[in-house]
């Protein structure tokens, strides 16, 4: 890095690291991922939520699945659904979680187009490439986020337990006008700061500044 004329950064905490790195945002495929609509009212069937994360431990599997079981407790009727593939899938359908495959984009939107809300990461506390992505499909989305670490506010719900994420969820399942609402601003959020076009004007205006040196 020393002999670099910029370093860049996918995510804030980074910077800790690298103190003189310029922070790059994931470019989302915010196109691609914009087809759930504004609100997802409910109206259609059981109310479904997507854990959209690894079910591992680097990801908060047990905090997640703590909530799914105490989201299953409260109200039954609450669809827990979750990707298949992480070490701890056996935890999880044990707690009523609906495991399911997702090999391509294309299953990946269509589940996040199913899901009323949307769980993400529980440990990082940053907001990584699946809660952007249901952002962008205009999903409330519950995790814990530092928001000191950003510049500008990121529209998530924050959950610091399972209780908190059980709490959130029950809210947001009875209260079409809040998932309208904090869906609009993830989703505007997304093409604010993450979507292509803007992530390649920074690049570009990042080699702009390098070349002229």
């Amino acid at each position: 890095m020393e002999r670099a004329d910029a370093v860049l950064v996918s995510t804030p905490d980074l910077l800790e690291h690298a103190p003189a790195a310029t922070w790059l945002p994931n470019p989302v495929d915010s196109e691609f991922f914009g087809g759930g609509g504004s609100s997802n009212p409910r109206g259609r069937g059981d109310p479904e939520v997507l854990i959209h994360a690894r079910l591992s431990q680097v990801k908060g599997a047990e905090t997640l699945i703590a909530a799914a079981r105490e989201i299953r407790r409260r109200d039954d009727g609450i669809i827990v659904r979750a990707f298949a593939g992480g070490p701890f899938d056996d935890e999880a359908e044990a707690a009523g979680v609906r495991l399911q495959r997702a090999s391509t984009r294309e299953e990946v939107r269509r589940a996040l187009s199913d899901a009323d809300v949307v769980i993400g990461q529980q440990h990082l506390r940053m907001v990584g490439l699946s809660e952007l992505e249901a952002m962008a499909m205009c999903r409330p989305v519950i995790a814990p986020v530092d928001q000191e670490r950003y510049p500008h506010q990121v529209p998530v719900v924050a959950a610091e337990s399972a209780t908190e994420i059980a709490d959130r969820v029950v809210e947001l399942v009875g209260d079409d006008e809040a998932r309208a609402r904090l869906g609009a601003a993830g989703r505007d959020y997304v093409e604010t700061v993450h979507s292509p076009p803007v992530v390649v004007g920074r690049l570009v205006e990042i080699y702009d500044r390098v070349v002229a040196r």
